[in-house]
């Protein structure tokens, strides 16, 4: 605030009139005032990308975990009740055979991890892209205009290198 003369200091009610009512503008002022930012809609979070709300690989891996537990819950229950009809002659267990090499097994699971992944390679080249690069260009735009009015330091972005900086680089390293 200004400094009053001395002329004008101590009881003067013109100035503590005038004083008065400048206090209530400047209070209105405040008042109704909005930010740069909100008054043009970019109060809001930014939006998520629709890749990121559904994790398809993680339902089908789940999916796929309770497709085994199920089947093995299966095979206990098969082998219970097989053991609970025949009685107590069948309770002694059996020894099970011992296999010297796994060579087949892991063969067989190598081709088993083949056909999975290329189930999910085909799923991949299917699948529609989820992003969009002009979306990106005006997002990046749009964080700019309230990077440079929401500082008290203007905003410099950072430099962008053209292609042809970063053949250049690549061949100076080469050399």
């Amino acid at each position: 605030m200004h400094r009053v003369p001395a002329h004008m200091q101590g009881r003067n009610l013109t100035y503590d009139m005038w004083l008065k009512k400048e206090k209530e503008t400047h209070a209105k002022r405040l008042a109704n005032t909005r930010s740069h930012v909100v008054s043009r809609g970019m109060n809001k979070a930014p939006e998520r990308p629709k890749v990121l709300l559904s994790n398809p690989k993680k339902k089908m891996q789940k999916e796929e975990r309770l497709d085994a537990v199920e089947a093995e819950n299966a095979r206990l229950l098969r082998r219970m009740t097989k053991v609970m009809e025949a009685g107590p002659r069948f309770t002694v267990l059996r020894r099970s055979k011992v296999f010297i090499s796994n060579a087949k097994k892991r063969r067989d699971d190598a081709v088993a991890i083949s056909k999975k992944n290329a189930i999910i390679l085909d799923r991949i080249n299917r699948t529609k892209a989820y992003y969009n690069r002009d979306d990106w260009a005006k997002d990046r735009a749009r964080n700019e205009h309230i990077l440079k009015h929401m500082g008290l330091y203007e905003y410099t972005p950072p430099p962008v290198k053209s292609a042809e900086d970063f053949f250049e680089q690549a061949e100076a390293e080469q050399a």
